[in-house]
């Protein structure tokens, strides 16, 4: 078995299998990968992500792609470039990417106090709250239950000011994340 030693072999092989790929075990496995390789990610990895998501249909799709890939020192290094593209991803008409932009956010939110990634993601709630995909609107639940432990007090805030315009389950589900620490 071959070694990968460098980035661009490494996206290569997750292309690959992404391009062939014609089940949903195929998309995750070249998700587990991609999610496995944390030391090969760079910002060469925005660009495939954007690839990789014209082809996931489904939140489960999108969610092994973007729940756990993308570290929070990596998202921090790169910001200006990830601040740029989650915005992107928020307004695109195909609406995994809109849900990519948020689910992309989840592991970085749990990884660090940084609040320059939950000024993010309200940012992206408020583009898409008024949204009635439940893609959308569960994403909004999970980005903001994200947030609980590293970023409990902007959220109570936010939640808070905006509680008659984000979902209703999103609104519920953060807030008895934030005051019992679970979901339900």
């Amino acid at each position: 078995m071959a070694t990968i030693t460098n980035s661009n072999d490494f996206f290569i092989l997750v292309d690959d299998i992404y391009t062939q790929a014609t089940t949903f075990e195929e998309m995750a496995l070249a998700a587990a990968i991609f999610t496995k390789g944390d030391k090969f990610h760079d910002v060469t990895e925005i660009n495939w992500l954007e690839k990789w998501l014209d082809k996931t249909v489904g939140w489960a799709e999108v969610d092994s792609l973007c729940q756990s890939s993308i570290s929070a020192d990596n998202l921090l290094k790169n910001w200006s470039l990830w601040h740029k593209q989650l915005i992107k991803f928020s307004y695109n008409e195909n609406v995994h990417k809109r849900r990519a932009s948020m689910v992309l956010l989840c592991r970085s939110l749990r990884e660090s106090t940084d609040s320059r990634l939950s000024e993010l993601a309200f940012e992206l709630v408020e583009s898409l709250k008024g949204e009635k995909p439940i893609l959308i609107t569960k994403a909004i639940s999970w980005v903001l239950r994200c947030a609980v432990k590293h970023h409990p007090d902007e959220l109570a805030i936010y939640i808070e000011n905006q509680k008659n315009t984000l979902p209703k389950i999103a609104y519920r589900e953060t807030l008895k994340k934030l005051t019992t620490g679970r979901k339900s």
